[in-house]
């Protein structure tokens, strides 16, 4: 059995005065299929990495959570459709079955390295 872990391979861990991204990340991939978690894990540990390469330690935080935070807007589902899962669901396997059909009716994301040079040259 082949066990796949759809988080990022490289993010930022943390240090005794400022907390890791894991929670942040953790969140974020929660309002995604596993698709789009396997897509955009790829994609912020190559941006993550890219900048941490190159001694751009801030940068790489804080443009790889930038892409996250932009690929959940568009592709995965809303805080207010959470929300009101949850007021409609009389349990917990009723509000994880909504959650999951929600995730499904999404469209899979599709950006790519070269997506995102474009859009940073549009700047």
């Amino acid at each position: 059995m082949e066990v796949v872990i759809l988080f990022p391979h490289f993010f930022y861990c943390g240090n005794r005065h400022v907390k890791g991204d894991f929670d942040y990340i953790t969140g974020k991939l929660a309002r995604l299929s596993d698709e789009n978690k396997r897509i955009i894990s790829e994609q912020y540990a190559e941006v993550y990495r890219y900048h941490f390469n190159k001694k751009e330690y801030r940068e790489a935080r804080a443009e790889a959570n930038k892409l996250l935070h932009n690929f959940v807007e568009e592709y995965g589902i809303k805080k207010s459709d959470v929300s009101k899962a949850r007021t409609e669901s009389n349990n917990d396997h009723q509000f994880k079955e909504r959650i999951e059909k929600l995730r499904r009716s999404h469209k899979t994301g599709k950006l790519s390295i070269l997506d995102m040079a474009d859009r940073k040259g549009e700047r």
